[in-house]
């Protein structure tokens, strides 16, 4: 089942200096969706965006990362963090 947005909760920008994580569902659970900072610079960099917050960043590749990670989802694609969530990690080829 495709993941979407989970209006219930907001991405987490701030807690982790190297990660962002922006919340999905299936329908049934909260799964968080997770890309690095760098590479959202790295996008934001070859899109050649004038350098801008993590939180802006984001928002501004936030479609593109949610259907990364509802495809990465439907292939099995998900793990654990640290915390115990659970959490499909966009790499830096899907963004």
């Amino acid at each position: 089942m495709p993941l979407r947005r989970d209006p219930n909760y907001q991405p987490i920008a701030e807690s982790d200096l190297q990660i962002v994580r922006f919340p999905l569902t299936d329908g049934s659970q909260l799964v968080w969706g997770e890309v690095s900072d760098l590479a959202l610079r790295e996008r934001a960099a070859r899109d050649k965006l004038k350098p801008i917050e993590k939180r802006a960043l984001l928002e501004h590749y936030r479609k593109i990362l949610e259907k990364a990670a509802s495809q990465l989802f439907d292939e099995g694609k998900l793990g654990k963090a640290a915390d115990g969530a659970t959490v499909v990690r966009v790499p830096v080829g899907r963004l």
